[in-house]
């Protein structure tokens, strides 16, 4: 997972393992990529997640996580955010396009702490050092990309990477050209095929469905077999499906990537694969002249894990020292943090914020019932007992249907109750009578079990003296046969 918590703060980005990070309660989503979403999941629900107006549209179309819990903001405009519950103390949050795929951003965020800048996955390009939220303003944290972070990881503009694929699709008229691609990503890419080779791209009805979310021009097809250029997973394409299906017609496939830049490339022995590189992602060259732009005082990784060449030393791409010389010297600036936004990533207001948003929905009035505990008078009957009462109330006929009409119950009292299989049951005074400390006793009259219950749960049928009621016990299930019947 590639994302981070933000130190003494509330803050955390492409970060959903809620459990690791107890005083974060604002979360913003990078982009729609795998690796920035992982542990997030249609059943999130703790807190608001802060991300552009399209991840917003793929999170819930894709994930489908809840969309009054997520915020779609927009780009270039400072967004104010309360960093406690009071709004005593908050922050500024301003999304920058970080040229990576449909919908992802950089935040820039200023408070207390600072002012941090969060680059996500970005690919670098001049355009970036020119926008006002970046140009001229001084960072004194830079949460960096290191993806490529290595003198080895050297590669073309995309542009130039474009140019290569179209120029391989020109010299093999006859081919069927196969592309395999990541789930999001490189829509550019595709719609410059299309353009450039005057030709539909085929794709499946799921990677449709997410270029119609993020607004691509119309020149993609579901029909498959009406074009030769179609697109696949990237996993497909390994030797034995190229060997299948040249076994049909001439195909070739072409992978854009840069994952093997600077280390082995596994495709180099299997025919008729090409592979480009073509990233999303900046290069070290890249990485260089965008830290030397902004000059932060200080920079931290992102990417923890990396696809390792041989030789390369597994903490390289994380060892920000290799920017020092391009970094503005740190003053060591300290901050405290404000004593309400300290109450407000205190753990035990975590479960007071979480109580208060789960009692607003069913799910949590549900939980909120079974976990109430029952009062009174706790009747156990013994086994021999439950034995000797376990017909009693059936044959006398003294059930009836919950549907029954109120004239068809004379005087009785229907109410839904829950009963373990051991046939517990619990009885206590009414309100009015606990209050003024009043109480007589119940009796338990038997127990009886219907045979045409598909769970065949035991059901309790009671007498019970004026001024009580009954208890319900917590996590039993409901049994809609009983009467209350007065002697």
């Amino acid at each position: 997972m590639n994302g981070a918590v933000i130190p003494n703060t509330p803050i955390a980005v492409d970060f959903w393992r809620v459990r690791r990070c107890p005083h974060s309660r604002i979360f913003f989503l990078s982009h729609m990529h795998a690796d920035h979403t992982a542990g997030l999941t249609s059943s999130w629900n703790s807190y608001t997640i802060y991300c552009s107006v399209i991840t917003k549209k793929l999170l819930t179309a894709k994930l489908h996580v809840k969309s009054e819990l997520v915020v779609g903001l927009p780009l270039y405009e400072p967004v104010t955010i309360n960093l406690d519950e009071v709004g005593r103390e908050t922050m500024t949050v301003t999304l920058v396009d970080a040229n990576h795929c449909p919908g992802s951003v950089m935040f820039i965020f200023e408070g207390y702490f600072g002012r941090i800048l969060y680059t996500g996955d970005f690919r670098f390009c001049d355009r970036l050092l020119k926008y006002s939220a970046i140009k001229g303003k001084q960072f004194d944290t830079l949460y960096l990309d290191n993806t490529y972070c290595h003198p080895k990881c050297f590669f073309p503009t995309r542009s130039n990477a474009t140019t290569t694929v179209v120029e391989i699709i020109r010299n093999h008229p006859q081919h069927t050209i196969v592309i395999g691609l990541h789930s999001l990503g490189k829509e550019t890419l595709l719609y410059d095929i299309a353009v450039a080779c005057k030709c539909w791209i085929g794709m499946d009805p799921s990677r449709s469905e997410t270029m119609e979310l993020v607004g691509m021009p119309q020149v993609f097809t579901c029909d498959v077999d009406s074009t030769r250029i179609r697109v696949v997973s990237f996993q497909e394409v390994n030797k034995r499906n190229i060997d299948l299906w040249n076994s049909k017609e001439p195909t070739i496939a072409i992978l854009p990537t840069c994952l093997y830049v600077g280390g082995s490339n596994p495709y180099e022995n299997v025919p008729n694969v090409f592979v480009v590189p073509y990233s999303d992602h900046s290069s070290f060259e890249e990485l260089k002249a965008f830290v030397s732009d902004i000059r932060p005082r200080k920079i931290i990784p992102i990417v923890h894990k990396h696809r390792l060449s041989a030789d390369e030393n597994p903490n390289s791409r994380v060892n920000m020292n290799i920017f020092q010389s391009l970094m503005e010297p740190s003053s060591s600036q300290k901050f405290s943090v404000p004593p309400s936004v300290e109450c407000f990533m205190a753990p035990e207001m975590k479960q007071d914020v979480k109580k208060r948003m789960k009692a607003t929905t069913k799910l949590g009035i549900r939980k909120v019932a079974k976990s109430r505990k029952a009062c009174g008078v706790v009747f156990l009957p013994s086994q021999e007992e439950c034995e000797e009462q376990k017909f009693c109330g059936w044959a006398n006929g003294d059930f009836e249907d919950k549907e029954n009409t109120d004239s068809e119950r004379g005087d009785g009292v229907a109410k839904e109750i829950d009963i373990q299989e051991r046939h517990d049951s619990m009885f206590s005074p009414m309100k009015n009578d606990r209050e003024s400390g009043s109480g007589v006793v119940a009796d338990n009259k038997g127990v009886a079990i219907n045979d045409n219950s598909r769970d065949k749960v035991g059901s309790v049928y009671f007498i019970l003296k004026e001024g009580f009621e009954l208890m319900v016990p917590e996590r039993k299930r409901v049994i809609e046969l009983t009467k209350m019947k007065k002697y």
